[in-house]
């Protein structure tokens, strides 16, 4: 790519190299759709290609150089003895084409602050518009989750110790209100959702063990309209949940539990969007199976309705350390994948789905670095590593990508930075991999669930007690993809 990627500056010049024609006395008119030097398959009047009269603008230009729709914005949060753990935790964008993320800086040391949650936005191109921290003053506080609307309000979750706060900013980047979630021992566990209504779903765990998994309903106002709990099974695995809600605001839940003799078990609940419980099941995968411990979260998707039903389901096989998945979607039989590579190092670690029904699942590779698998609507499954950010070894905090256009946008975190992606669907910018391999299947059995739904008791107040402040990372570079 000879065009600089935005917001730099860009010459003729530069667009000569890019597309050809002599170094000196061209117009930009032969650029124009019929003229000599127009590049093949850009003449549609849309920014990102060159029209086929009137003024050609340099985000023409921008457009049909890589670095215009494929980007990776590296940051780093607190210059604190070489600085660590940068992530992001949730991603979205709105109907104007703005990127937003939310996650932590932190540092080395338990200095002040040595975490903080930030929310922010980004221009479809990957310049920062704004960025926030927020936190209790002088307390390390992170980011466990957000969701954005398509008007561009974000919703995020903040974690100081065992509290939880739900905040709403606009696409100004200023602090609407925040709401105090409380109780003995509350865990986020990165399941928040936005309706179009801009109703707001959060699951929270909380109780002995965290084994008591909470739901909750807020308005775009930040009132609370409902929350319910399911609880009475002492072997659910405290957070690890994950939560989806559909276009008619039916909630959808799935969270671990433990089934002595029968292998790794999982819950499913739904309710509908007054809080009335649908159904609560149990299944395990029998024997062969064990419990997935440590960081890999189960991981769902629920497109437009309940039959849209995508998911990802961590476990062990008896006898082997290396992770596998049971993953299954609305247009293919559920099937179980492996790491066939390096095992107990690398997990995977967030999901979305586009309009086609195509999953997308991003992985924390020690082989590969940043990369992620695409298993299309028919089931077929290619995994694709990254040539350009994330080296081997790096680390994907849980935290969903999500699709913006026809475009995966993902994150990673390396030792010092976290990093921002936005590439093709199609696996442009990457190589193909081959860590992830299918096995053996591993079909659900139905079980008797003993928990069950109840009234909600957690303790929901507005407050102040977060301070959000404007903030410029330590360090940050955008850069574009080749």
């Amino acid at each position: 790519m000879t065009c600089p990627v935005y917001p730099n500056a860009i010459s003729l010049a530069n667009i000569q190299a890019e597309f050809g024609g002599p170094s000196s006395n061209i117009a930009l008119e032969n650029y124009y759709a019929g003229g000599s030097y127009v590049p093949s398959g850009t003449t549609s009047p849309t920014s990102g290609a060159v029209p086929s009269s009137g003024a050609i603008s340099l985000e023409n230009f921008w457009g049909t150089s890589k670095g215009y729709n494929n980007w990776y914005y590296t940051y780093q949060g607190f210059s604190v003895y070489g600085n660590y753990f940068n992530y992001f935790s949730g991603t979205g964008s709105d109907s104007s084409g703005n990127i937003y993320g939310a996650g932590s800086f932190a540092g080395e040391t338990f200095g002040s602050p040595w975490r903080a949650g930030f929310v922010a936005q980004f221009a479809a191109k990957g310049a920062l518009n704004w960025m926030r921290t927020i936190g209790p003053s002088g307390a390390p506080a992170f980011i466990e989750g957000s969701a954005t609307s398509s008007a561009g309000n974000t919703y995020a979750v903040v974690v100081y110790s065992t509290t939880v706060y739900l905040v709403k900013y606009n696409s100004s980047g200023t602090l609407q209100w925040q709401v105090q979630i409380s109780s003995a021992a509350a865990n986020a566990t990165n399941t928040i959702a936005v309706s179009a209504a801009e109703n707001v779903y959060l699951t929270l765990c909380s109780g002995s063990g965290y084994s008591v998994v909470n739901t909750l309903k807020f308005n775009s106002s930040g009132t609370l309209q409902w929350q319910r709990q399911i609880g009475g099974d002492s072997n659910v695995v405290g957070a690890r949940t994950c939560m989806g809600i559909d276009s008619s605001e039916n909630v959808y839940l799935l969270w671990q539990a433990s089934a002595s003799g029968t292998g790794g078990a999982y819950y499913q609940a739904s309710y509908n969007s007054s809080g009335t419980i649908q159904a609560i099941n149990y299944y395990y995968f029998g024997s062969g199976t064990l419990l997935q411990s440590g960081d890999p979260l189960p991981m769902m998707y629920i497109g437009s309705s309940g039959s849209q039903y995508y998911f990802c389901l961590p476990f062990y096989l008896t006898g082997s350390f290396n992770v596998s998945y049971v993953v299954g979607g609305p247009g293919f039989t559920s099937y179980c994948i492996t790491n066939n590579s390096y095992p107990t190092l690398s997990q995977l670690n967030g999901m979305t789905v586009d309009a086609s029904g195509n999953m997308y699942i991003v992985a924390n590779s020690e082989l590969y670095g940043t990369s992620y698998l695409k298993i299309t609507s028919s089931g077929s499954l290619t995994q694709y590593a990254a040539n350009f950010a994330g080296a081997a070894g790096a680390d994907l905090y849980t935290g969903g990508p999500s699709i913006v256009g026809s475009n995966l946008l993902l994150q990673t975190q390396t030792t010092a930075t976290g990093t921002l992606i936005l590439t093709e669907t199609n696996g442009t910018n990457y190589s193909t991999a081959t860590e992830w391999g299918s096995t053996t299947n591993y079909p659900f059995s139905t079980g008797t669930p003993i928990a069950t739904d109840s009234a909600g008791s957690l303790s929901v107040s507005s407050t102040s007690a977060l301070t959000s402040t404007s903030v410029t990372p330590y360090s940050s570079s955008l850069n574009g993809l080749t």
